[in-house]
């Protein structure tokens, strides 16, 4: 992106270029207009062509006619015995081609001079041209560069906010698997396979710490004759209402899940088989009111048994539930049982 400190930096090179060029501009004029130079220390202060050397000679001689004129106006003040006339003579001839000379070494060095600044302003207005040509340059070169700056950017930027797109997209989808993987489609319980799972968990736990739980299974009372006098859909309905009840009524730390066909499996970590059974009963009286739409009211049996240390294996304490389950039912039906 274009910021303030970039588009200062950049202006700052290219002034520091254009002063250079501006610089070395005033350089070359100068060296032009400065070919002047002093005679040696034995010659008058003044500055001289180094390449026009006939006019280094004329300013040469009009400092020696200079010298002389000095000379003869010193003797003509001091010494006054001379013959004033002859000296009133050289004097004026000396003074005549004393002016002559300067004003010729004047007139030649007003040309000089002129044509040297001429070729200093061609000079100046050159460099200024090149300079004001660099800056174009520079800033179309700076303003194509963040163009496409910016559209790199733009395109970075587009494929990062596709990627966390596709990143959420992924993410949603994993849970809608997982989802999917752990959880009974009809019933939206815990599915086997979860179920299993959970199951692994609490006897390694309980094993590692010497810690208990149960396991209740219950069973749908005469769940057949639903499906032969009401149909299939009917007998869905009645599993999706008591898989409903079953997640109202249980705790927040409790497992439910569909473990076949009418059967449903609710694993209680931390609990023994009396407060278990105490959760189960309190379950049955909750299946034996509720009123389903359309027909009789439907009761459900329950078998509980609590996982034991010497268990071998996970499947013993769900035979015990079993059999607890089968027990209910052989002893009417609507009842809990405790193996």
């Amino acid at each position: 992106m274009i910021t303030k400190n970039k588009i200062l930096i950049y202006a700052t090179g290219i002034l520091l270029i254009s002063s250079s060029i501006i610089t070395y501009s005033f350089n070359i004029g100068h060296n032009m207009t400065s070919k002047y130079t002093p005679l040696n220390s034995n010659s008058k202060s003044i500055f001289l062509p180094l390449k026009n050397k006939d006019l280094e000679i004329k300013i040469l001689d009009v400092l020696e006619s200079l010298d002389e004129f000095s000379r003869i106006t010193t003797i003509r003040h001091t010494n006054k015995e001379l013959p004033r006339s002859e000296y009133d003579k050289k004097y004026d001839k000396l003074f005549a081609h004393f002016i002559d000379e300067a004003n010729n070494v004047e007139s030649e060095l007003r040309f000089i001079i002129s044509n040297e600044l001429k070729a200093y302003r061609y000079t100046y207005y050159i460099a200024l041209l090149i300079n004001i040509l660099i800056i174009i340059v520079a800033s179309i070169i700076f303003y194509r560069y963040e163009k496409d700056k910016l559209k790199t950017v733009a395109i970075l930027q587009k494929s990062n906010d596709d990627l966390e797109a596709t990143k959420k997209d992924l993410i949603k989808t994993n849970k809608i698997i997982k989802h999917l993987a752990n959880t009974d489609k009809l019933t939206q319980l815990h599915n086997r396979l979860k179920i299993d799972s959970i199951i692994d968990f609490e006897v390694q736990r309980a094993r590692r710490y010497n810690k208990i739980f149960s396991v209740i299974l219950l069973d749908v009372d005469y769940f057949k004759k639903i499906n032969d006098t009401y149909g299939h859909d009917v007998g869905d309905y009645v599993l999706i209402e008591i898989s409903n009840l079953l997640k109202k009524n249980i705790r927040v730390t409790d497992y439910v899940g569909r473990f076949g066909g009418e059967e449903f499996i609710i694993i209680c970590p931390e609990t023994n088989s009396e407060n278990t059974a105490l959760l189960a009963e309190k379950l049955r009286i909750s299946m034996q009111e509720y009123k389903f739409k359309g027909m009789d009211k439907k009761t459900c049996s329950f078998g509980v048994s609590e996982f034991i240390l010497g268990d071998s294996t996970k499947e013993d304490v769900i035979k015990r539930s079993d059999k607890a389950l089968y027990k209910a039912k052989n002893n009417g039906r609507n009842q809990v049982a405790v193996m």
